[in-house]
């Protein structure tokens, strides 16, 4: 496992998330693992346009490089959610994380955490209803995926729905957008919603 930091670095510099991917050409989700401080490898090429970047030394971006034995997924929190596609004339409820929560400035699913004896249907109306103050049919499920984050792993089902006679009301979010699946890969999504934007955009070229 190879221990890197680039969040000091990045903060002196006054370079965002989106700004550090760009130059380096790496995608947000890897950008994250890498502020998270845990990488398994990174290309020497790699290095050297973090290095450009940063105008940096190795030894300013790598901590130390040591072998160590993974941690057991079981022995971290799983934390299981779902989170809404929601459909309107062929575009796309895009969410915006508000400052104050982890991955603040990231785009999401809207929907939360299931809670015990619910189904996962059942919590992505509740959630729906409590975020977005309107209510959704749930239709299939798209994707389950799971994303391992120092906190623990959150396995995330995402659902295509639908809008009930109601219009979503931002409350927590920063922004709410609607975007055709083609425009999704132009936002920065968390990365556990990754997998799911991936095959929504897809879906919609076939």
């Amino acid at each position: 496992m190879i221990k890197v930091n680039i969040n000091v670095l990045l903060a002196q510099r006054g370079m965002s998330v989106s700004e550090f991917a760009k130059a380096v050409d790496l995608s947000p989700a890897n950008v994250a693992v890498l502020k998270n401080g845990r990488a398994k490898a990174i290309r020497f090429s790699t290095l050297e346009r973090i290095c450009a970047t940063l105008n940096c030394t190795v030894a300013d971006v790598l901590e130390y490089v040591q072998d160590e034995p993974e941690k057991e997924t079981p022995s971290k929190l799983l934390i299981r959610v779902v989170g809404a596609a929601i459909f309107k004339d062929g575009h796309m409820l895009c969410a915006r994380r508000g400052p104050g929560r982890s991955l603040a400035g990231f785009w999401e699913f809207p929907g939360g955490k299931i809670e015990p004896n619910e189904t996962p249907q059942e919590a992505l109306r509740r959630e729906i209803a409590e975020e977005l103050h309107c209510s959704v049919h749930v239709c299939k499920e798209i994707v389950t995926s799971e994303y391992h984050y120092d906190f623990g792993t959150v396995r995330l089902s995402v659902f295509h729905c639908t809008l009930d006679n109601s219009e979503p009301q931002r409350t927590e979010h920063a922004e709410l957008r609607w975007l055709l699946p083609s425009q999704l890969h132009s936002l920065e999504w968390t990365p556990a919603d990754e997998e799911a934007v991936r095959i929504i955009a897809a879906e919609a070229h076939r």
